[in-house]
């Protein structure tokens, strides 16, 4: 009973150093585990950071780029505006010279059609008539080849 007793207690003694040494390594495990982490979350954190200072540098360098197209756009928008000014007031300019030349010019239409609303001459009828004649006559060759085929 006593050899037992101490072969009891050596199994008990050998149970808790078993019991100590996996929770040593479990702990061990875990704490890689977290430092790991640890690490990584630090590589985030400054990542982020880096970001946060860029941030402001990238913003104003956008706003700048904006600012320079937007003025770009209004530069060309008003010297479009300039130049349709500019046309308009020469227009104007012209306008009593235009209108005088725009009368003559309705006065010489008037008169070119009086010419043309008159009877057509003979030379004109012949004209049509040898026309109509070649159009039927190639539409006539036309249908005749189709129909030889």
């Amino acid at each position: 009973t006593k050899q037992m007793a101490t072969l009891q207690e050596a199994a008990d003694q050998a149970k808790v150093k078993l019991a100590s040494a996996a929770m040593k390594k479990e702990i061990e495990d875990v704490t890689g585990r977290l430092n790991e982490f640890e690490k990584h979350m630090g590589n985030i954190i400054d990542l982020l950071t880096k970001r946060a200072d860029e941030m402001p540098r990238e913003i104003d360098q956008r706003f700048k780029r904006l600012e320079a197209s937007m003025n770009d756009a209004f530069t060309k928008n008003l010297k479009k505006a300039k130049q349709a000014e500019e046309l308009i007031e020469k227009i104007e300019k012209e306008a009593p010279r235009i209108a005088k030349e725009l009368a003559i010019t309705d006065k010489l239409k008037d008169v070119e059609v009086k010419k043309i609303e008159s009877k057509p001459g003979e030379d004109m009828k012949e004209n049509v008539a040898e026309t109509n004649k070649e159009k039927v006559g190639f539409f006539a060759r036309l249908f005749q080849k189709k129909e030889k085929k």
